[in-house]
C-alpha cells in the first residue's frame, strides 16, 4: 500500500511540475515574442 501512495503521489507531482513548466514555456515564449517588438517600437517612437 505504501509504496503504490508514494508512487502515486510521485506521478500527480511530477504532471503538476510538467504542467507548470509547459505553461511556463508558454507565457515565456509568448511574452518574448510580444515584448520584443513591442520595446522595439517604443523606442525607435520615441527616437
Amino acid at each position: 500500500m505504501t509504496e503504490s501512495v508514494c508512487e502515486a503521489q510521485f506521478r500527480t507531482m511530477e504532471k503538476k511540475e510538467q504542467e507548470l513548466m509547459a505553461q511556463a514555456d508558454v507565457t515565456e515564449s509568448s511574452s518574448g515574442r510580444a515584448l520584443i517588438p513591442e520595446g522595439n517600437n517604443e523606442d525607435s517612437q520615441l527616437e
